[in-house]
């Protein structure tokens, strides 16, 4: 993913950064909007609704950042799988916490192994 141009900025600047990034994430897109949408109310067509909004808003922060169609269609492809299993895994576990260790873990392992050197 040479294309994303976040990953080429936290690349020079420093990797917690990138893992702050996905924590963030995880907790304001995946866990509060879908908590405060499904979890309370138990609602199943609330959970297609807060899995449609944290998908389509992660979607759109990547979309600022890709630089190519191709780089385009592969973040909203995983921008879908990584809410879906997100908000899945928040809701089996009833905590953010294994969420948060597994995108910023994911976020850890391919800023540093694609670093430049």
């Amino acid at each position: 993913m040479n294309e994303v141009r976040w990953m080429k900025q936290v690349r020079k600047i420093g990797l917690i950064f990138g893992i702050m990034a996905a924590l963030s994430e995880e907790f304001f897109l995946r866990y509060l909007i879908p908590k405060l949408l499904y979890i309370e109310n138990k609602d199943t067509n609330l959970f297609i609704v807060a899995l449609s909004i944290t998908s389509l808003l992660f979607i759109v922060l990547q979309m600022f950042y890709v630089e190519s169609n191709r780089a385009r269609f592969v973040k909203a492809i995983a921008g879908i799988s990584i809410s879906t299993v997100s908000i899945m895994l928040i809701i089996a576990t009833d905590s953010v916490i294994p969420s948060m260790i597994m995108h910023g873990s994911y976020a850890y392992l391919f800023l540093n192994k694609n670093r430049e050197r």
